[in-house]
């Protein structure tokens, strides 16, 4: 029986209020699962587990729909499926009552149910989050629900908030295989037995590890599972020294020589470091229309001219600041000579 795990997808639709770099980001995520699919039926994998979180949000009738639709596009596989702390399933949501087309289930909310499969000889247990969180140590007492069958558990969890989970308790517990979503990066926790799948792409650009999904085989001689990666989002972060005698227009083109280096395909988080002139206000919407950027963060420092600062302010409270560091020259207390002008000048305090 071959199958493929995922979790943390963040597949979905975006709507009209979604910027540009968030469409773009959806659809790259949706492209990924897309070609996640393509790749299962050239592997002609019988089941695809889904271990929670396939929307990054409570997903409505319409994205259901086109998950749906996707979904039908596998040839011979089924698809097992709980909700997670994201995508979880109460009552009053579209998921609870939503029936497939596509071979497709999700198990219930609130508490263990299992879907046995009878053509590929597979129980697969598990349980749907009916809210954003699962205290209850609920998985402590799981056990194979059928005998002389591959038993799967497919849960959601690992920590005090979402589904506890004793590892070593649950390895005790009988499954062939234990699949784990949550946690954004692939994890084995014991070899070819459990395991978190990672998040099939990055959610944002703190997470630079590898990117994926699980693939398994098991048979009468066991499961044996491998981590195998899915071209997704990129991510970029990117560190800008500025000069101190840049003004607006020079940092917006020092910028796009930087970008350049990277391309276009990327989403970028750009972070402003070094000196500028006073306010120098650069434009960004020529360089946000031509690249994908979810923001950019400015630490830059204005290069004042302490000596006229002094002079001007010498009676003031501005004054007596830049006095106090006369004697002290070092690079620390010249950062916080700096800082604190910035603080006081952007307060109005003098």
């Amino acid at each position: 029986m071959r199958f493929v795990h995922i979790s943390d997808s963040n597949i979905g639709l975006y709507d009209e209020r979604a910027t540009e770099t968030e469409k773009y980001y959806q659809d790259r995520a949706n492209a990924a699962f897309r070609s996640l699919l393509d790749v299962i039926n050239e592997r002609q994998v019988d089941l695809l587990l889904v271990a929670g979180n396939l929307f990054g949000h409570v997903p409505s009738k319409k994205e259901l729909d086109w998950l749906d639709t996707q979904l039908m596009a596998l040839k011979n596989t089924r698809t097992i499926m709980v909700a997670g702390s994201k995508d979880y399933m109460d009552e009053n949501s579209p998921a609870a009552t939503y029936m497939f087309r596509s071979n497709t289930a999700i198990l219930p909310a609130g508490e263990m149910s299992n879907a046995y499969l009878e053509d590929i000889n597979t129980c697969v247990t598990g349980m749907s989050y009916s809210s954003e969180s699962c205290v209850s140590d609920i998985l402590s007492s799981m056990k194979p629900q059928h005998q002389g069958v591959i038993n799967i558990l497919l849960a959601h969890g690992g920590d005090s908030n979402h589904m506890p989970i004793d590892y070593k308790k649950l390895a005790g517990a009988g499954f062939d295989y234990v699949a784990l979503g949550y946690m954004h990066k692939s994890r084995h926790m014991i070899k070819n037995k459990m395991a978190y799948s990672g998040a099939l792409v990055p959610w944002d650009h703190t997470e630079n590890h590898k990117h994926g999904y699980i693939y398994g085989e098991a048979d009468e001689t066991g499961v044996r599972i491998g981590f195998q990666t899915v071209h997704s989002v990129d991510f970029v972060n990117v560190v800008v020294p500025v000069k101190a005698n840049y003004g607006g227009e020079a940092v917006v083109e020092f910028l796009d020589e930087r970008l350049s280096e990277f391309g276009t395909e990327g989403i970028y988080r750009i972070e402003l470091q070094g000196e500028t002139m006073e306010n120098p206000s650069p434009d960004y919407s020529q360089l946000k229309a031509k690249y994908h950027i979810s923001e950019i963060v400015d630490r830059t420092m204005p290069e004042y001219d302490l000596t006229k600062l002094y002079t001007d302010n010498s009676s003031n409270l501005l004054g007596r600041y830049i006095e106090s560091f006369n004697k002290n020259k070092d690079s620390i207390a010249g950062k916080a000579l700096v800082y604190g002008v910035e603080a006081l000048i952007s307060t109005g305090e003098k």
